[in-house]
């Protein structure tokens, strides 16, 4: 009986099938209000309608990806999916591994569970800021991406979202993510560097475990996120924080792991921040004293500070040291990290003396006015 209801089917399909001479189109429903046409000369699948997709399973596929059909989903190459379809349906894609692109509409929502589950083909897609959740495994193992740039409106990254995407080399996290899930992005092993915004609170159980190529994590909240002992593959990556946080992030029994250093930078809290400004290189020269960074439009910023030291004749100081400690601001740019040097010099007296002043004391009014000399103002 069940031979019989499926031998019925084929022929309708077939009769449904539009046939020219080298091409035939398959037409039928995926929703309530959503048709698909599938041209098998050019691998092309259009999805139109308005609402929702429906939901499929492996036992109830999608009607584009049953194998006893005369076409299968080795013949789909590329999706068009029209405004005003509102999700991708559970399955719907799951194994279309010849399908390269796809376009989703602003329309659509949600991208449901499994959508492109092997898709391996897949080498390129983009994800309107429309869609607001991506459900479990959406894109295991879509290998053939390269990059990925999560919508600003999604809150959560689901369990194995983008695990076994081994081509992955970029991956974008929007400051609206405030949890990723277990085994989220586990074995992508392209991937060297990651940035994981102030929103995020929570990372799963083996959230990046098997991420071999790892090198770099920026981290960028200020305390924190709770993270598994698993959550990352090994703890031989560099962990970029922002200044001042070095010291909560060694204290964390898991996070210490890392090889720390401060020199994050929250684009977030500057948007127009290129990079960081060079640090600049202080020096004594021909009695002045320098200092200069290499970033174009570069100012310094001084702080200092003046101390005579030994005793000479009339009991007054004969070696006046000079303390700076400097950094570089440069429009567009970050600031640099601070640098100090010391430099052993006279006072302004004939009997240099570090009392500049004559006042008996070597004070801050002798440090002006001998740092004013010296930098030759």
């Amino acid at each position: 009986m069940k031979q019989a209801i499926r031998s019925f089917l084929t022929i309708l399909l077939l009769l449904c099938a539009v046939t020219t001479l080298n091409a035939t189109v398959y037409t039928g429903w995926c929703g309530s209000n959503v048709r698909y046409s599938l041209d098998t000369s050019t691998g092309v699948l259009s999805i139109e309608g308005t609402g929702r997709m429906y939901d499929y399973v492996p036992a109830e596929p999608a009607p584009w990806n049953s194998s006893w059909k005369p076409y299968s989903s080795y013949d789909i190459k590329t999706v068009t999916i029209s405004e005003g379809i509102t999700n991708i349906g559970y399955y719907a894609f799951a194994h279309c591994s010849a399908l390269t692109s796809i376009n989703i509409p602003n329309s659509v929502t949600s991208i449901e569970g499994y959508s492109f589950y092997g898709c391996s083909g897949l080498k390129s897609i983009t994800i309107p800021n429309s869609v607001t959740s991506i459900g479990k495994d959406a894109f295991w193992g879509c290998k053939g991406l390269t990059n990925i740039t999560i919508p600003n409106n999604v809150t959560s990254i689901g369990s194995f979202v983008f695990s076994a995407c081994s081509g992955l080399t970029s991956i974008t996290i929007p400051n609206s993510v405030t949890s990723i899930g277990e085994y989220a992005f586990s074995y992508c092993s392209g991937i060297t560097s990651i940035t994981i915004p102030n929103s995020v609170t929570s990372i799963g159980s083996s959230a990046f475990y098997g991420c071999s190529g790892l090198k770099d994590i920026t981290t960028l909240g200020s305390e924190p996120p709770t993270i598994e002992s698993n959550t990352f593959y090994m703890y031989t990556a560099n962990l970029h924080v922002k200044k001042g946080c070095a010291t909560a992030y060694k204290a964390n029994s898991i996070w210490g792991k890392f090889n720390i250093v401060e020199d994050a930078i929250d684009t977030e809290d500057d948007p127009v921040v290129k990079e960081i400004c060079a640090t600049p290189v202080i020096s004594y020269s021909n009695g002045k004293i320098s200092c200069i960074s290499e970033t174009e439009g570069a100012v310094c910023h001084f702080s200092y500070k003046y101390t005579g030291e030994g005793e000479g004749e009339n009991n007054v100081n004969t070696i006046c040291q000079i303390i700076i400690t400097a950094y570089a601001t440069a429009e567009g740019y970050a600031d640099s990290q601070t640098v100090t040097k010391s430099f052993d010099l006279t006072g302004g007296s004939t009997r240099d003396n570090c009392d500049v002043n004559g006042d008996g004391v070597v004070n801050m009014q002798d440090a002006n006015i001998v740092v004013n000399k010296y930098l030759g103002k």
